[in-house]
């Protein structure tokens, strides 16, 4: 029997999931997916002038999952092809390869190396793409290895984190590389269960990153808690201090935090709350950071077992922590996906997107009409 699962599509098609793959090593699995999909555009460039068009994609993915005797190794990989009627020059190719490995030391101790090798493109405005110019189209050419040393699982009393990573972002535009992001960082999160349902959270993470010629560490602490009231429904909120230290500038210095809570209403009904705000590298030549805060409400049900419906609301703040400009997005979508039989499956979306630009400009309004259809085997 195949899972379901949500899955990003796109930056505009979201699909249905119930539980998360990329974290699941308790069963091999060896599936494929295919998919073809159709969108209509009618603000493409997200500007004053409104310029509508369609998006045609095609794509595959695979995702194997090998368990052997103390080790398991992990190779999806994802590729699709984007075409724009009457802007061929947009088309583009999107592909991610995240392989890894994982050695099982012991019931409760296990080391992951992993890495991941991805390309995608946004249209200014988009997300990922806020601060650009107009009709500008930006390539992300990323890079990523880092290990994970994982002591501990629940329901232990103990469990302590530790992930490494190096990762490395190139943004392109005409073939010319625009802009360069790298980032070292060390991410340690220690829990400890104080009763049957809770868990109190320490985190810790550092970073050294580099932007253009531009050098910045940044170290953010935090203290949290997980709590499970039931099987249906659990809460995890961590909050903290950060700081920024640029060389020749004044340090930074602010709070982040992370709240997510899952419930599971009924059968039919489940809710996600989340809220979040973290200083990440400027994806715009003029700062070298941005403060990322989101908000996010999602409102699933499923009143039959094929039918599964999807209503959320996203509001987002983006903020140059070097200059004067900041971008606030909020998003609204309605999905339905229809599962035809265990291989096939229908799915379908309108999302309503306003970008403010500036605080004396009229806001950028974009709608998307979605229609994708995936066979998995």
């Amino acid at each position: 029997m195949k899972m379901s699962y949500f899955r990003i599509l796109s930056p505009l098609l979201v699909v249905f999931s119930a539980q998360s793959l990329a974290d699941n090593w308790e069963q091999s699995r060896n599936e494929g997916h295919a998919s073809v999909a159709i969108q209509s555009i009618d603000n493409l460039f997200n500007s004053d002038q409104k310029t509508s068009a369609t998006k045609a994609s095609i794509g595959a993915s695979y995702d194997w999952l090998g368990l052997y005797e103390g080790f398991g190794i992990h190779t999806p990989f994802s590729f699709k092809q984007h075409q724009y009627s009457g802007q061929p020059t947009l088309d583009y190719q999107q592909w991610q390869v995240e392989p890894a490995a994982r050695l099982f030391l012991s019931s409760s101790a296990d080391v992951t190396v992993y890495g991941s090798w991805s390309r995608d493109e946004f249209l200014a405005g988009e997300e990922q793409a806020e601060f650009f110019d107009d009709g500008q189209q930006v390539q992300w050419r990323s890079r990523k290895v880092g290990a994970t040393l994982q002591l501990g699982h629940a329901p232990e009393t103990q469990n302590l984190s530790l992930d490494i990573a190096a990762i490395r972002v190139g943004q392109w535009v005409n073939n010319l590389q625009i802009n360069q992001h790298s980032s070292n960082k060390a991410l340690v999160e220690y829990s400890l269960r104080f009763s049957e349902n809770a868990r109190a959270l320490v985190s810790g993470e550092f970073r050294d990153e580099e932007i253009r010629t531009s050098h910045s560490k940044l170290v953010e602490v935090g203290l949290g808690v997980l709590y499970r009231w039931t099987s249906n429904q659990q809460l995890k909120f961590v909050a903290g201090a950060s700081r920024r230290d640029i060389p020749s500038s004044e340090e930074q210095t602010g709070q982040f935090w992370q709240f997510d809570n899952q419930w599971q209403l009924s059968q039919q009904w489940a809710v996600t709350l989340g809220s979040s705000r973290h200083s990440v590298l400027a994806q715009q030549n003029q700062a070298i950071s941005q403060l990322n805060t989101q908000h996010r409400f999602l409102l699933g049900y499923q009143p039959w077992q094929q039918h599964q419906l999807q209503f959320g609301v996203t509001h987002s703040t983006l903020e140059l922590e070097q200059s004067q400009r900041r971008r606030q997005t909020l998003q609204w979508q309605a999905a339905w996906r229809w599962s035809i039989t265990d291989d096939w499956s229908l799915f379908s979306q309108y999302r309503y997107r306003s970008l403010d630009q500036d605080a004396n400009e009229q806001a950028i309004v974009q709608n998307v009409a979605a229609l994708n259809l995936e066979w998995q085997w």
